[in-house]
C-alpha cells in the first residue's frame, strides 16, 4: 500500500476551451436634426478576458512515479524496443549502463564492456574481480577458466645415465609455461622408472644414491626432492632388469609472467662410484589459481 503522506499524488489541472472572444456589430437607427432618419452602426463592448497562458509542468507526481523525491513506487513494462540508459557515453570521459529486454551492459570511459549479462543464454562477463563472502559456483559441466586449470605433460621413454654428483637436467624433462597475467599456484608432478648401480663394472660394489629436484626458471626447488638410497651390488646395475617407480609432487608459486621448469638428477656415492639409471618419466604441471 503506498503512503500518501510521504508522497502525495496529484492530478493535473484541466483548463476548459475558452475561445478568444468575438465583437458583434449591432446596426443602430437615429433621427437627424433634420426629421430625417439616419442609419448608423456602433461597436458592441467587449469585456476583458484573459487568454489564459501556458503552463509547462516540471515535476510529475503520480502512483507509480515521483519525479519531485525521486522514487519510483510502482511497475513499469519495457515494450520490445524499450530500455534505459544510465549515463551518456562520452570517450574518455563518461561511461555508461544500459538496460533492456536482452540483457544489461556496461562500458567504462574507453567504450571497454566491463559487465554483461545477456537475458536470451543467462551468459555474464565481468571484466573486474568477483567477491562475496559466502560464493558457490554449481555447474554440472565443470568450470572452465581462461586461465587456471592450464596444464601440460611431456613424456619420455628415453634411457639416460646420469653419474655426476653435480645437478644435471633429466633429458626431456622440461616444461614451457606459457604468460601468466599474476601470481598462481601451480601443482608440479614428476614420476620415473630408475635404478642407482654401478657405474663401471669394474667397481660394481658400494653404496650409492640418486637424487631428483625441481628446478624453476634455473633456481633449485630445495624444499623438497626424490631420493632413493641403498647398498647396490652389480646385480642391480644399468641394465634395467631393476628398477624403482617413484613420485614427487610440488605445489610452488609462480609469479606473473612465463617460467620454465625442468627437472635435475645427481647421483650421491657413499661408497664407490654409482650412476642413476632414467628410463620412462613424466613431468606434468597444472595451474589451480592465485
Amino acid at each position: 500500500m503506498l503512503n500518501m503522506d510521504d508522497d502525495k499524488v496529484y492530478t493535473q489541472e484541466v483548463i476548459t476551451e475558452n475561445p478568444l472572444p468575438t465583437g458583434e456589430i449591432i446596426e443602430t437607427t437615429s433621427e437627424s436634426s433634420g426629421g430625417s432618419e439616419s442609419t448608423g452602426f456602433t461597436q458592441t463592448v467587449i469585456t476583458n478576458k484573459n487568454v489564459p497562458t501556458k503552463k509547462v509542468a516540471v515535476e510529475l507526481l503520480s502512483s507509480v512515479l515521483n519525479t519531485r523525491t525521486k522514487k519510483i513506487m510502482g511497475e513499469f513494462e519495457f515494450t520490445k524496443s524499450g530500455a534505459i540508459k544510465v549515463g551518456d557515453y562520452k570517450e574518455g570521459l563518461y561511461g555508461e549502463v544500459l538496460i533492456s529486454p536482452t540483457g544489461i551492459l556496461g562500458r567504462d570511459v574507453y567504450g571497454n564492456t566491463t559487465f554483461a549479462l545477456s537475458a536470451d543464454t543467462g551468459a555474464a562477463v565481468f571484466k573486474g574481480e568477483v567477491r562475496a563472502d559466502d560464493f558457490v559456483i554449481s555447474d554440472n559441466n565443470g568450470i572452465v577458466s581462461l586461465s587456471n586449470f592450464r596444464n601440460g605433460t611431456v613424456t619420455s621413454g628415453v634411457y639416460q645415465k646420469i653419474n655426476t654428483e653435480d645437478y644435471e637436467d633429466v633429458d626431456d624433462m622440461i616444461l614451457n609455461i606459457p604468460e601468466l597475467s599474476r601470481e598462481v599456484v601451480a601443482m608440479i608432478v614428476f614420476t620415473i622408472q630408475y635404478n642407482v648401480g654401478y657405474n663401471d663394472i669394474a667397481s660394481p660394489y658400494g653404496a650409492w644414491g640418486g637424487r631428483f629436484k625441481l628446478s624453476i626458471d634455473d633456481e633449485m626447488y630445495d624444499e623438497m626432492y626424490l631420493a632413493h638410497h641403498g647398498e647396490n651390488s652389480a646385480t642391480s646395475g644399468g641394465n634395467g632388469d631393476q628398477y624403482t617407480t617413484s613420485s614427487c609432487h610440488f605445489m610452488a608459486s609462480l609469479e606473473a609472467g612465463t617460467h620454465q621448469l625442468k627437472m635435475k638428477a645427481r647421483v650421491v656415492n657413499e661408497s664407490g662410484a654409482g650412476a642413476i639409471n632414467c628410463f620412462r618419466r613424466t613431468f606434468s604441471f597444472a595451474i589451480l589459481g592465485s
